[in-house]
């Protein structure tokens, strides 16, 4: 069975010599002033261990914390070669997403999926910033 053994949100995701990737601005919430509006861009980050080598296709679920579909987007994992650390191919995925609307504050997580089975969620909250307080 396929295992995640990272998945993060981060604003950028560089890949530097040598295969090495370089993440940016980790995070695990939104300030949101305007839910009409579309939130930055970012990228969702994931590497994920399979027990051969293949193409692995994955679908990435936005959802509300309470099982809402919001969105969901397919992807293909290339797991290539053997990575001599976990002794397993890997697969590393990169989403940049862009003009997504959420529909409120709130808990949300997106869920990697291979084979109709969650891998892993990752949670992020969306919050309304605080007005300052003046006198």
């Amino acid at each position: 069975m396929p295992k995640t053994l990272l998945a993060v949100l981060c604003d950028d995701v560089r890949i530097e010599q040598g295969n090495k990737f370089s993440l940016m601005g980790l995070f695990n919430q939104f300030q949101v002033r305007d839910f009409t509006q579309p939130l930055p861009p970012f990228h969702i980050f994931a590497q994920i261990s399979f027990e051969q080598e293949g193409d692995y296709p994955l679908e990435i679920e936005l959802r509300t914390i309470e099982g809402e579909k919001i969105l969901q987007l397919k992807a293909l994992a290339q797991a290539r070669g053997v990575d001599e650390v976990r002794n397993a191919p890997v697969g590393t995925i990169i989403f940049k997403i862009g003009n997504l609307k959420i529909p409120r504050p709130g808990q949300y997580e997106f869920a990697l999926i291979c084979n109709d089975q969650v891998l892993q969620t990752v949670p992020f909250r969306a919050l309304v910033p605080k007005q300052p307080f003046v006198q």
